[in-house]
């Protein structure tokens, strides 16, 4: 009976030294998979976060990539408006330009024409009369047809846009 009992207490005791053992060998297996599980979990958590972080600069490149191409879209609208506005006036200077050197010459030229034929005449008239008003027939009737020149210099430079010191 002793050595049942002690043989049972021995092999209890030896059966729970194994069982502490194991159960001690058990607790660090399931550290060791628990701290890889950790691991494994911390792992896909950073890659998730990279992948979001990624998505979120994709997102926000795009938005700037968008924002940039409307920028560019409305200054070039506005450049091509400016352009037509520009034109327009540079067309309406043309042709209030035409409308003056026309004007200049219908109407001031005619009547500086009138002018100089008049004092041609009235030269060769003090001439045959021998009249002292000759010489301010003379100087009038030279004005006269210098402001002839110069009103069709000025109509020449008003039908030329380009002009150039030449």
């Amino acid at each position: 009976q002793e050595y049942i009992r002690f043989h049972a207490a021995y092999f209890d005791e030896i059966a729970m030294k194994n069982l502490n053992e194991i159960e001690k060998k058990y607790e660090v297996d399931k550290k060791e998979q628990e701290n890889k599980l950790l691991t494994l979990k911390i792992k896909k958590n950073q890659q998730q976060s990279i992948i979001l972080n990624l998505i979120w600069a994709a997102g926000l490149f795009f938005v700037i990539l968008v924002t940039l191409a409307i920028v560019l879209w409305f200054r070039k609208k506005n450049h091509q408006k400016e352009l037509k506005n520009q034109q327009a006036v540079f067309e309406a200077t043309l042709a209030e330009r035409k409308r003056i050197s026309f004007d200049l010459h219908d109407n001031v030229g005619s009547q500086l024409s009138y002018v100089v034929s008049n004092l041609e005449l009235l030269n060769q008239q003090n001439k045959l009369t021998h009249s002292n008003h000759s010489e301010r027939i003379e100087r009038t009737f030279k004005m006269s047809q210098e402001a002839i020149d110069s009103l069709r210099d000025t109509v020449w430079a008003l039908h030329n846009s380009a002009i150039t010191v030449e």
